[in-house]
Parts: structure tokens; C-alpha cells; sequence
């Protein structure tokens, strides 16, 4: 696994602990109905690839996600999941629900064509370092600075600026959260179109 996931593990408890606090805080003051979103695969996202720059191709899973990366985001998952079990018990009476963004940009991923995507792009910015590199990232050249530029067709990109979703991503990210099943229990039944 990749020198500091392996260290970052030990804060994910914690992490985990200040997500369900603020959740019982805004629970405790009245809330209802509360959305708690899991963490991305960080290791699909071109910020954390550029940064991570992996040389081994046995690092990387079929999509081109960093699978370290992954895991890492998962074990946060699993344990926010069992935190969010934990407030569901506690307040029998609110719809407390798990926002799986890990599996709805997977699904992003492996659908992309589908889904109005550039599935030769899915790991590379739209908004970013001039040069396009591998993943059109470089933190010293964020989307917005001198020398970065546009791609044509932001909307068939996953990735805005590297870090961010286009609008598009977060259209579709929104159906599958929605729609699709991709939160749990579903927080609000919208009519069917």
C-alpha cells in the first residue's frame, strides 16, 4: 500500500467521529431528514492521482484508480456506515441516510460512455494545467491561473478542475443518489419522470 494511506488509516476513526457528531448535533436541534455522503474513490480523482504519480501499473484497478487510494476511502466508508447505524438507533425517528458516492462515480466510471462521458478521459480534468499531462492536473497551476485552459467539451469529463465535478458529473451523480438507489434509505421520494 502507498507510503501515508497506510498512516492516514489511524485518523479515519476520528474522522468518522466528527462526521456522526456534527450529524447528532444538527439531530439534536430538530433535523429530520439528514444526508451523510461517503467518501469518493480518491483514488479515480486526478488531483490524487497526479499527486500520488504511481509508476507500478499493478497499483492502479481496471478504471485507472489508485486501488490503496480506494481501500483507503472504503474503510472510511465501512465505518461510517456502522456510525451512521449507530444514529439511526439513537434517533429511531429521522430518516438518516447514506449518500454511497464511492459506487455512484464507480458506476460514473464504468458507464461512462453511456452516461454522456468520454470514457478515454474519465481520470483527466477539463479546467487545468495548459499541457494536459496524464491527469490535466498541477497544483502549482489550478484551473483559473495563467497558462491553464478549458478542453472543449467539459461536459464529457467526470472531473471540473481535478478536485471538483463538471456539472454534468454532478447531474448524474445526483440521479444515481436519487433515482438509482445510491442513497440509503432513499431521503426523499420525488416523483418518477
Amino acid at each position: 500500500m502507498m507510503t501515508g494511506v497506510v498512516e492516514s488509516m489511524v485518523l479515519v476513526p476520528e474522522v468518522v467521529r466528527s462526521v456522526t457528531s456534527a450529524a447528532r448535533e444538527l439531530l439534536d436541534m430538530g433535523a429530520t431528514r439528514v444526508v451523510i455522503p461517503g467518501n469518493f474513490p480518491l483514488g479515480c480523482v486526478p488531483s490524487y492521482l497526479e499527486a500520488v504519480n504511481e509508476e507500478d501499473a499493478a497499483a492502479y484497478d481496471g478504471n485507472g484508480c489508485l486501488v490503496g487510494l480506494n481501500l483507503f476511502a472504503q474503510m472510511h466508508n465501512v465505518l461510517l456506515q456502522q456510525g451512521i447505524c449507530e444514529l439511526r438507533r439513537s434517533y429511531p425517528e429521522a430518516t438518516i441516510a447514506y449518500a454511497d458516492y464511492f459506487n455512484a462515480y464507480v458506476r460514473m466510471l464504468e458507464g461512462a460512455r453511456d452516461m454522456g462521458f468520454d470514457g478515454a478521459a474519465v481520470t483527466k480534468a477539463s479546467c487545468g494545467a495548459g499541457d494536459g499531462g496524464k491527469y490535466n492536473f498541477d497544483m502549482e497551476r489550478m484551473c483559473g491561473a495563467p497558462g491553464t485552459s478549458v478542453c472543449a467539451k467539459p461536459e464529457e469529463r467526470l472531473s471540473w478542475d481535478g478536485i471538483h465535478l463538471t456539472q454534468h458529473a454532478y447531474s448524474v451523480m445526483a440521479e444515481l443518489l436519487y433515482r438509482k438507489g445510491f442513497a440509503s434509505p432513499a431521503p426523499v421520494n420525488f416523483p418518477r419522470q
